[in-house]
């Protein structure tokens, strides 16, 4: 299968570095970045920098366009959702807040907010480090897609 990379993706990810090889197709997927070409309307990932991540949950526009865009999804039928974050876990604290004048944006708000993600909206947010752990990340979450896909159509255990 052919991965999928949404054509409104601006820093589309590099995945020649991994050990297998995949065939890039630029295209529309209609929620998130990333997907198995002909798989995109029922499972894609999401990728984000840290300063998106951020933006995404604190702006309450945008964490509002973020919730709907998971109800998209859902509605659409994508049982589970992934945000891969071009960041640890740890760079929230060490993020440059100065950005946001109301002074009411910090660390805690955004742990806040991930911690809403994951529990409330059941969203699996990967911490990947930086833009080739993204890569990495993404890739083996809709490989292991393709495994379920392979055993939803063969009957056979997709893992041990």
């Amino acid at each position: 299968m052919n991965l999928r990379i949404d054509t409104r993706e601006q820093r589309p990810l590099d995945f020649t570095g991994l050990i297998e090889p995949v065939r890039i197709v630029q295209g529309t997927v209609p929620v998130f970045d990333y997907a198995w070409a002909g798989d995109e309307a029922l499972f894609a990932v999401e990728r984000k920098s840290l300063a998106d991540f951020i933006e995404s949950v604190v702006i309450r526009d945008r964490f509002r366009r973020e919730l709907e865009k998971i109800k998209r999804a859902r509605a659409a039928g994508m049982s589970r959702i992934y945000y891969v974050i071009e960041a640890t876990f740890h760079d929230i604290i060490r993020f440059d807040y100065s950005r946001f004048t109301s002074g009411r944006v910090h660390c805690e708000l955004v742990f806040n907010r991930w911690r809403e993600l994951d529990y409330f909206h059941d969203v699996h947010v990967v911490w990947a480090g930086d833009e080739a752990g993204a890569a990495h990340a993404v890739f083996l979450i809709l490989k292991s897609r393709l495994e379920d896909l392979k055993q939803q159509q063969t009957g056979e255990p997709a893992h041990d």
